[in-house]
């Protein structure tokens, strides 16, 4: 029974009605014609039965002339027809997943942030020489070798942040300031340690170095001496002349709520006058209590003579309906607004030729708000230059 159920769809069947009571006649025309009928019940007109999809395509105009009307096309054959008018749509829909696929899968767009004296241009051209182009594969970006690479040609960064947002490739740049303080060639010099630091690298030129690579120092922590032995081993005062490099680390936490109040104008305003007599209003016309949630501009309206002399004046204040919803923030989005955040955090916490070697970011989430744990290893410039005054000079 099963086997003929499974071969009655795969050849696919028509159910029809026929509304006569004289419907002995009718099938014995159809036996005549050798069609195949099954499942013939009573109805309340007539008759209902079915028959093979192909003896109903044959004899369809002899159904029609014995309002033979079919009721349900069920089978194989008829998926197939649907599907084959619709072969259109398929295919568009197959190459618009297609297309989002690949499109998705690679970096469109380079772009720099944070730049200031430096071209975008500049450093995608140079970008461009070391084979990193556009489009590329995300798959492909190594967002540490690009650091690097941009890092040893451009001596005005302080720092570069690589990654992917979207179908970018995103730059994140501090440049280089230019030292603020003035000190004479002439003028005695130290070097101190303005970070706490593990020491990572010295480069002196002059002055006498006091610290080496690995040690801790703390913050106003003398590291290169101003001063120089000469031949007959007596200490002499100079200008150091040093770069020492220090590892900082920093430990930070930033939030991001999961709900977001948006405000918009309705386009609805509302408009109100006062009468201001000195330091005191009086309202003359308007609802000041129209709208919930507003924004509003106010203008002060000056009477010729009247204002300078008796101090009245008028003032129309015009609101603005606000329409207040809430958003919700999706992961995605905190996690690329963090990250934002916490470097224009670090552009302001670090020092010059500041650079980042190791990171951990770890987002989290709780009930309410996005949280991100950020613990940061930076190669920092830790040498601060101050005068050294004699004894004498203080006197």
């Amino acid at each position: 029974m099963l086997s003929q159920r499974v071969s009655n769809f795969i050849k696919s069947y028509v159910v029809v009605n026929l509304n006569t009571k004289n419907y002995e006649k009718v099938l014995n025309l159809l036996r005549r014609k050798n069609i195949i009928m099954w499942d013939v019940n009573k109805v309340q007109d007539g008759i209902s039965f079915k028959i093979y999809k192909k003896d109903f395509e044959k004899n369809k105009q002899f159904f029609q002339d014995a309002n033979i009307k079919p009721i349900k096309k069920i089978g194989v054959l008829f998926k197939l027809n649907k599907l084959y008018m619709r072969v259109g749509f398929v295919i568009g829909a197959i190459i618009i997943f297609t297309y989002a696929f690949v499109f998705c899968s690679f970096a469109w767009d380079i772009k720099v942030i944070g730049n200031e004296k430096l071209k975008e241009n500049d450093i995608v051209e140079y970008l461009n020489e070391n084979h990193i182009k556009t489009p590329i594969k995300i798959k492909k970006i190594n967002n540490k070798y690009i650091e690097d690479l941009i890092y040893s040609k451009f001596n005005d960064i302080k720092f570069i942040e690589a990654h992917i947002e979207g179908i970018n490739l995103v730059l994140f740049v501090k440049e280089k300031k230019e030292t603020e303080y003035a000190i004479s060639d002439n003028t005695p010099t130290s070097i101190v340690s303005n970070k706490q630091a593990v020491i990572y690298k010295t480069v002196v030129k002059h002055g006498e170095l006091l610290v080496k690579e690995g040690d801790v120092v703390s913050v106003g922590q003398l590291l290169v001496q101003g001063t120089k032995k000469d031949k007959d081993n007596t200490s002499k005062l100079i200008n150091s002349d040093a770069t020492i490099f220090g590892y900082t680390y920093y430990n930070l936490t930033l939030n991001e709520p999961k709900t977001h109040v948006i405000k918009k104008e309705t386009g609805k305003t509302n408009n109100i006058f006062r009468l201001i007599i000195k330091d005191k209003k009086i309202k003359i016309f308007g609802n000041e209590n129209k709208y919930e949630n507003y924004d509003s501009k106010s203008k002060i309206i000056s009477i010729p003579l009247i204002t300078d002399f008796l101090n009245i004046s008028f003032e129309k204040v015009k609101q603005y309906e606000l329409e207040v919803k809430e958003q919700e923030t999706t992961r995605e989005y905190a996690e690329n607004k963090l990250l934002i955040n916490l470097h224009e955090k670090l552009v302001k916490i670090c020092n010059k030729n500041a650079k980042i070697d190791k990171k951990d970011i770890v987002l989290e989430e709780t009930d309410t708000e996005y949280i991100l744990r950020a613990k940061i290893q930076m190669i920092e410039d830790i040498g601060e230059i101050i005068k050294i005054y004699s004894l004498k000079e203080e006197g």
